[in-house]
C-alpha cells in the first residue's frame, strides 16, 4: 500500500513498534510518529474528539481475526476435538478474550486478500 502511493518503505519510513493500540493512537495525536496503523473498529469505539482528530489514510482488506493453528502432525483427533471446542464455544467467558461472539473454521480463501498484498510487495 505505501508503494502504491510513491512511498518506498525500505528507503521512506522508520518503522517502530509501539504496541498497545492506545499507545499508537495517542502517538498519533502527539505527533511523536507520522502515522499508525490500528483497527478501526477499535478506532471506532475511541471518544469522539479522538475519533475527529484521526485521518484514515488507507484500509486494507479485512482478514480473519485471531487465527487458530495447531502444529503440522497432529493427531487428527485431536485436531478435531480443538475445532469442536472453538466452533461450539457460546460461553461468553472463553469468547471474550477474543472480542467475539463466535468462531469459524478459515478457509484458504480467506486469506487470499493477504496472500495478493505479499506477492505484490516482492
Amino acid at each position: 500500500m505505501l508503494r502504491d502511493a510513491g512511498v518506498n518503505p525500505d528507503r521512506d519510513v522508520d518503522f517502530v513498534f509501539i504496541g498497545k493500540l492506545d499507545s499508537i493512537i495517542y502517538s498519533v495525536l502527539n505527533r511523536t510518529v507520522d502515522a499508525g496503523a490500528v483497527d478501526l473498529s477499535e478506532l471506532a469505539g475511541k471518544e469522539r474528539g479522538i475519533v475527529d482528530k484521526m485521518r484514515v489514510l488507507a484500509v486494507t482488506p479485512e482478514i480473519p481475526d485471531f487465527p487458530i493453528a495447531v502444529r503440522k502432525g497432529l493427531n487428527w483427533d485431536i485436531v478435531e476435538r480443538i475445532r469442536l471446542a472453538l466452533t461450539e464455544a457460546r460461553d461468553p467467558s472463553v469468547l471474550a478474550p477474543f472480542r467475539a461472539r463466535a468462531f469459524e473454521p478459515a478457509r484458504d480463501a480467506d486469506y487470499d486478500a493477504v496472500a495478493a498484498l505479499i506477492r505484490k510487495s516482492h
